[in-house]
């Protein structure tokens, strides 16, 4: 939180508070989400990866990552 001042933190810390965001499963489905690695969903459409990992939660992160893996296919040509 480097950068925010004391009201932002404040305000960082109750939405986290809030929404209980530290909760131990949420906090393991949000490091899975941001660990995996997309290459061993080779040969999969992104619907197909979306649809397979939608369980997971997260879904705008999973969108995300899929457009990043697009640019990178993109500018590897």
């Amino acid at each position: 939180m480097d950068g925010l001042g004391d009201a932002e933190k404040e305000r960082v810390n109750y939405t986290i508070d809030s929404f209980n965001l530290n909760e131990g499963s949420l906090m393991e489905r949000r490091k899975f989400i941001l660990n995996l690695d997309l290459s061993s969903f080779e040969g999969l459409t992104n619907h197909e990866i979306l649809e397979a990992l939608q369980p997971n939660g997260f879904i705008s992160v999973v969108e995300q990552l899929l457009k990043e893996r697009v640019n990178e296919e993109k500018e590897a040509l």
